[in-house]
């Protein structure tokens, strides 16, 4: 998409969402606006994700010394577990190098503060953890979604915002969670499925004006 194109889009797509009254009309904006299936989370790798964890379960699970006091996985008793949907979840954990992300996504569940977390890159895992808490309503940060509401916000420069890596920015993230949470009504966001609607709708628009080609 060329700049006018992508600036174009996702101002109409922002207009669509604030002034969408209920599930049914934010469902709608995709289709409306023409945003095309290949652009959209794909159910096949991001099923709905139905589950929260609270901060109590957390320690319950440092408690079993599964966790370390820095919310890493104690190696050593996950290896004694004899719960065989565990072993698989750990296995695939560890063929993929992701064992080490599970210390921030617990950390995220915790805190409050994102000055908890140790480095840049762990951030996303971090938030990650924070939309699970069951206390709060914090959106999936995304790298797409990022992208849609930065060119959103600052006046349409989007070829900044097709190269610049935005989960690690910190001070995006935090504009972007207080617009969520003052830009709707109190009633509207109550519903975990008007949040999720708005996680979809700005991911598609997001990676659909990544590419400069049309």
């Amino acid at each position: 998409m060329t700049d006018n194109e992508s600036l174009s889009l996702v101002n109409k797509v922002f207009s669509e969402i604030l002034e969408a009254h209920n599930i049914l009309e934010l469902k709608n904006v995709l289709d409306s606006n023409s945003v095309e299936s290949k652009f959209r989370m794909s159910s096949d790798f991001y099923p709905r994700l139905n589950i929260r964890i609270s901060s109590n379960e957390i320690v319950h699970l440092k408690e079993k010394k599964l966790l370390d006091k820095d919310f890493s996985l104690n190696y050593e008793e996950i290896s004694k577990t004899t719960d065989p949907l565990v072993k698989l979840l750990y296995a695939a954990l560890w063929k993929n190098r992701d064992v080490f992300k599970v210390k921030h996504i617990a950390n995220g569940v915790c805190h409050d503060l994102p000055a908890n977390v140790e480095n840049e890159r762990a951030l996303v895992f971090y938030n990650f953890g924070k939309h699970l808490n069951p206390g709060g309503s914090f959106p999936i940060v995304d790298q797409h979604v990022l992208r849609a509401y930065s060119v959103y916000t600052d006046y349409g420069n989007v070829q900044k915002y097709r190269k610049q890596n935005l989960v690690n920015d910190r001070n995006i993230i935090s504009k972007y969670v207080d617009w969520i949470r003052s830009a709707f009504k109190k009633e509207l966001m109550e519903d975990v499925d008007y949040m999720y609607h708005i996680d979809q709708t700005l991911f598609a628009v997001g990676k659909k004006i990544k590419s400069p080609k049309k």
